[in-house]
This record gives structure tokens, sequence and C-alpha cells, in this order.
């Protein structure tokens, strides 16, 4: 049912009558309605899809962060992203019920029209591997307890209102390929246990006013590709990106207070590679 555009209005409470066609040996385990202009709010109904392991919501005008929605204890994927109903917008936050959701594997609320603060009980999800918040007013600290999240792969807090420093403990997400904090309130340094990420493909913290050295054990990753610290108040010399062994595809250094010239950086600047750092560090 999704991207055709042909569902206007209010969910029809009778979808979750679907579970019970058992003379088709029928059991939903997958309701996609992404790309439609459905309104309204999430049918109190839905909670009788014991099997529903998907529910794809995204890019509505609906009212999703549903409390009930916590009662699907089969979920394992969630998205929510790019669905806002404008008259509710920075009233929706994320409801404390969805910690129950213990099979939950990804959660995509990026675009909703959330405000307030994460819930503790999200600490729960253990089996969370994609966790996508981004572009919402959520605000202050990034909860520590984010680290014990073990088999998150995917975590993306960009554009934010977060404050405070980034937690160490994020070094303990060992799976974790994607890092976006970009475009938030975070200050001090970068946790060196970030340079313990070793499957990290991509770290973006620009747009923040973070402070200190790069950790050099970042600029050691084996599979680093895109390094985005631009906008912020790093400093120390530009010579220790000359230590860089990571594929790095991208690298945005711009608007900070590094010291030194961009020179003898031939191995980074090969055909195919992006790197941008200010006009006065250029030899």
């Amino acid at each position: 049912m999704s991207r055709n555009r042909l569902l206007p209005g209010n969910i029809p409470v009778v979808l979750a009558n679907l579970t019970n066609l058992r003379t088709l040996n029928f059991q939903l385990q997958t309701l996609d309605l992404n790309n439609n202009k459905l309104t309204g709010s999430i049918p109190l109904s839905f909670v009788s899809l014991v099997n529903l392991k998907t529910l794809r919501l995204s890019s509505n005008m609906l009212q999703v962060c549903a409390p009930h929605l916590g009662r699907l204890s089969m979920l394992e994927e969630l998205d929510i992203g790019g669905s806002i109903d404008k008259s509710i917008v920075d009233v929706q936050v994320l409801p404390k019920e969805w910690g129950a959701l213990s099979n939950l594997r990804s959660l995509r609320a990026w675009n909703s029209g959330i405000h307030g603060q994460i819930p503790c009980e999200f600490s729960m999800l253990t089996h969370l591997k994609w966790l996508d918040l981004r572009w919402n007013r959520i605000d202050g600290e990034i909860p520590n307890w984010l680290g014990e999240l073990k088999e998150l792969q995917h975590l993306n807090l960009g554009t934010n209102s977060f404050s405070g420093c980034i937690p160490a403990e994020l070094g303990d997400c060992r799976e974790l390929q994607l890092l976006g904090l970009d475009s938030n309130n975070l200050s001090g340094a970068i946790p060196e246990s970030i340079g313990h990420l070793s499957f990290l493909k991509s770290l973006t913290l620009s747009r923040n006013s973070l402070t200190g050295s790069i950790p050099v054990d970042i600029l050691r990753l084996n599979f680093l590709q895109d390094l985005h610290l631009n906008n912020n108040q790093f400093d120390g010399d530009l010579s220790v990106f000359r230590t860089m062994t990571c594929p790095i595809l991208s690298l945005e250094l711009t608007g900070n207070k590094f010291k030194g010239v961009f020179r003898n950086f031939d191995h980074l600047t090969r055909e195919g590679r992006r790197i941008c750092v200010d006009v006065e560090n250029i030899a």
C-alpha cells in the first residue's frame, strides 16, 4: 500500500481485523502504509495485530507516537519517519511504553515533530540495531545507557537540541557503523573511546561546540569513510591527519581552530575523495 498515495484520511480500523483471517492460514506480519496521505491517530485496535513484526507509517501526516504500540510484543521494525501531524508538532514525545518492545531491531522516527527526551525505558531495547531520531527537537543530554545497546549499528541523533558532552559509553557499542550527532548543542572533547569503534564507517559531529584535539585512534579506524568535524572549536595541528590510515572518502574540517597547513596529504587527495579545509590552512 506504500508509495501509491491512495489512502487519504484516517487509518481504517478494519485493518486490525486482518488478524482473524484464519481460514486462509494468514497472520499479518508486515503492514506497510508508507507514503500516503493518512491523518489522525493510530487506532487502538492495532494492538490486536499480535503477530506484527514490521509496521511502516513514514511520510504521512499522523499522530505517530502512540503508547499502545508498545503492546505489539513481536514488533521488530517500526518506521514512523517523516510522518508529522502539523497540528501537534512539538507536542509528540517518544512513549516510554515502547521500551517494552523487546524484539525491536529498528526504530526510525526522523523528522516526526518529536520533542522532550529519550525515555530511559528505551535502555531495555537491547536488540536494537538501528535508531534514527534526526531532525526532531529532542533535548537533554545524550543518555549514557545507549552504551548498553551492544547490537546498535546505526545511531543518528543529528539536528536536535542535545546538550552536554558526548558520552564515553558510546564506545561500548562495538558494532556501530554510523554515528551522527551533528547540529546539536554538544560541548567538550571527543571521547577517546570513539576510536575503539572498529567497524565505524561514518562519524558526523558537525555544527556543535566541541573542543580539543581529534583522538588519533579515530584516524586509524580501518573502515572509516566519512569524517565530518566542521563548524566546531577543535584545535591542534593539521599534521595529525597525516597519520590517517582509514579509507577516507569525505573529510570536513572547516570552521575550526586547527593550526598548520594542509600539505603533503597526497594519500588523502586521490580522485574521488572530498577534502574540505579552511583557506588559511591550505599551503
